[in-house]
């Protein structure tokens, strides 16, 4: 085995060989609280009590693939987003 360097992007447990790879996930990753997304947004609510399933009461849709007809992708840079402060805190 041999040891190596990497870097870990500071919203998710991902890690990079290369900081250019590390700094480009972070651009665009849904856990990044600088993208806005609904993965990180306080208004989202949880659906049927379980942590990865999500209701937006802005679009009044689900987010996520859930084959209920009332679903979206999530959406980054939402004008509608606001900081979810107990996530925040978790990462602190």
């Amino acid at each position: 085995m041999e040891e190596i360097k990497a870097y870990k992007p500071k919203c998710c447990s991902k890690a990079y060989i290369t900081k250019r790879a590390c700094v480009e996930h972070e651009k665009r990753c849904l856990w990044n609280p600088d993208n806005e997304a609904c993965h990180t947004c306080g208004k989202r609510e949880v659906v049927d009590g379980e942590e990865k399933r999500w209701y937006c009461p802005v679009r009044d849709r689900l987010i996520g693939i859930f084959e209920a007809g009332n679903e979206m992708l999530p959406v980054s840079h939402c004008e509608d987003w606001e900081p979810n402060l107990e996530f925040c805190e978790r990462r602190d």
